[in-house]
């Protein structure tokens, strides 16, 4: 009931917060400037975002792969759209991570590597984001650069590099006895994420498909822009796009609504870009990501989970090839 709860408490924030959001800058205007979007802007920036998930799905691959619980392409696929779908209905992508995990161990993977493969994959993009928007501070000549936001969104970049390097550095400590016990779940994720981190081709791997779908991201937001008649830097587009999506990882809405449109609120306005346009992009990036969200929620109905069906209706007299984990898993 409590959890139930915590989720209506979120479905409620986001929309209070896009319903704050929206009459502060302009209901009609907002209105007015998504439903006259330009069509062929907005299919170039769907097919961006289809785009953007597909390279994701490999890049989830990769993270199996490494982890010695490779799941095939079908499989990377069709969670990867799913989660989409789940991202878009629950709170901070934990109906995404779930979703991702279950058709993982579906398609053969064991249960623990599943759950770490979907978690390393995460930090993988969050890690990215953090790169992203440092590189901007040295290498962009944005007017977002000198203002109070970005400054904030720059030290949670850093906080997340120290992170990701803190957690590679304790993959290499050795624990032993009860107290390993204690922590065992964590230092298995805590292991395969410093193993996979330090092997040149896995992050060369990574590396590639990240900036690749990131690009794609980016490219999809600045149509979304070019489609309410704005025209956006890469630049700026990049640091837009990533501060919007830290933003929409804090668990306090559904989707990441309100938050998103906050944070596009407050780093559009250096652009000398107004409330009502910058509110219009992100609302029309967010019902174009939900768009894509309604391919996941088709998939999601048509394909069934075949191991964990034969697995929970008992058509097999044993478990299923795979169910039994390594030890990281037991």
């Amino acid at each position: 009931m409590m959890r139930l709860g915590i989720v209506a408490v979120k479905v409620v924030l986001a929309f209070a917060l896009v319903y704050v959001i929206v009459n502060f800058v302009g209901k009609a205007n907002i209105i007015g400037a998504v439903s006259g979007a330009n069509r062929v802007d907005c299919l170039c920036a769907f097919a961006f975002l289809v785009l953007a998930v597909a390279i994701n799905a490999l890049r989830w691959r990769v993270a199996m792969t490494a982890l010695h619980a490779p799941i095939n392409v079908r499989i990377a696929l069709l969670g990867t759209f799913e989660a989409v779908f789940f991202q878009q209905i629950l709170p901070s992508g934990v109906g995404g991570d779930i979703s991702r995990s279950v058709r993982a161990f579906d398609g053969g993977a064991a249960f623990g590597k599943s759950v770490i493969g979907v978690l390393i994959d995460r930090a993988n993009g969050l890690l990215f984001v953090a790169f992203t928007l440092i590189a901007a501070r040295f290498f962009s000549v944005s007017a977002i650069l000198g203002t109070r936001i970005f400054s904030i969104l720059f030290s949670v970049s850093l906080i997340v590099v120290a992170g990701a390097l803190a957690a590679i550095a304790l993959g290499l400590v050795k624990i032993d006895g009860l107290f390993r016990q204690r922590v065992r779940a964590v230092k298995a994720l805590i292991d395969d994420y410093s193993r996979c981190m330090r092997s040149p081709l896995y992050l060369a791997r990574i590396l590639v498909l990240l900036t690749f779908s990131n690009l794609a991201y980016i490219d999809s937001f600045r149509y979304c822009a070019s489609a309410l008649g704005r025209e956006l830097s890469w630049w700026d587009g990049a640091i837009v796009v990533q501060g919007m999506s830290l933003a929409a990882i804090i668990p306090l809405s559904i989707g990441g609504w309100g938050l998103r449109e906050g944070a596009a609120l407050l780093l559009f306005a250096p652009l000398g870009v107004e409330g009502a346009p910058a509110v219009s992009i992100s609302i029309l990036f967010g019902l174009l990501m939900t768009s894509v969200g309604v391919i996941g929620a088709i998939i999601w109905l048509s394909q069934s989970y075949r191991r964990l069906e034969k697995f929970t209706f008992g058509r097999r007299s044993s478990p299923p090839s795979g169910l039994v984990a390594d030890e990281a898993d037991a």
